[in-house]
């Protein structure tokens, strides 16, 4: 073997070290990308869930708040009604 098919040997040997290192970083740069894409769907469906049941939850207090409001003014209206409250002159316990 000449020194001269040494050196070709040689370049070629350096020529697929540069392919392949070329292909395994655009392997490792299209895992990264579809790994950080994959991260941001997970990230925005948990943050849909978040509001999903923040949304849920808001809507459960103003019912429940409003249901307590309704028992509030019945049981005024009851009382004022035992009570002759609010009829005016046709109190008949007056």
């Amino acid at each position: 073997m000449t020194d001269e098919t040494k050196k070709q040997g040689g370049g070629y040997l350096s020529s697929a070290g540069n392919v392949l290192s070329g292909v395994t970083g655009t392997v490792g740069k299209g895992v990264g990308g579809a790994t950080n894409t994959l991260g941001n769907t997970v990230s925005g469906l948990g943050k849909n869930v978040g509001d999903a049941v923040t949304g849920v939850t808001g809507t459960l207090g103003g019912t429940t708040k409003g249901l307590g409001g309704n028992v509030q003014d019945t049981s005024k209206n009851a009382g004022d009604a035992v009570t002759g409250k609010g009829k005016g002159d046709s109190n008949p316990l007056a």
